[in-house]
């Protein structure tokens, strides 16, 4: 997609017709997992740039001219709006950000819809580089305990960081906490 369209209106599409056109675009593996082959988060990405376009409207064109708190309360009310629900950040490693997307949209674990959360990274991805000026690595994180049914978490940093998190977190089992201190 280019440029072109960044000028057009938001249409909104309900997220069922989304996953139906990802499920048609998809394959499954012989171990019975989905693949896009990458294009839904290339969607995402598109979508995320866009969305950060939409928070800087009126603003200055300087990525430092909005702190960080009011960003994450901007898109957090920017995706509730679109239906992809309220956006919750912490900072558990100085390297990582955690950003949990609570909303029955998302209230699944990665492994039962993996092309919802694709979609999703995608748009995370693509908002926080387009404000960041920066690559940016966005990893879905399995839930744990009881959030597995009301939210997704993802660990937001640096390609190498998330990519070492992402090693920690198989040789830990999946706890994100043993994950980060491993880092």
């Amino acid at each position: 997609m280019g440029t072109e369209l960044r000028q057009e209106r938001d249409v909104t599409i309900p997220l069922s017709v989304l996953v139906m056109l990802a499920s048609g675009a998809a394959s499954q593996d012989s171990n019975g997992s989905v693949h896009s082959g990458g294009m839904l988060a290339r969607a995402g990405v598109e979508m995320g740039t866009l969305l950060s376009l939409r928070l800087a409207e009126g603003r200055s064109h300087d990525r430092d001219s909005i702190p960080t708190d009011r960003f994450w309360m901007t898109l957090s009310d920017m995706m509730n709006r679109r239906g992809w629900g309220e956006i919750e950040v912490t900072r558990p490693h100085p390297g990582v950000a955690v950003l949990v997307l609570r909303t029955q949209a998302t209230a699944r674990s990665a492994s039962s819809d993996p092309i919802r959360i694709e979609f999703t990274a995608g748009i995370l991805k693509g908002a926080l580089e387009s404000v960041a000026g920066s690559t940016v690595a966005v990893l879905p994180l399995e839930a744990e305990g009881s959030e597995a049914q009301s939210s997704q978490s993802y660990a937001i940093g640096s390609p190498e960081t998330i990519q070492a998190l992402s090693g920690a977190l198989d040789e830990a089992e999946g706890s994100l906490a043993k994950g980060l201190l491993a880092l």
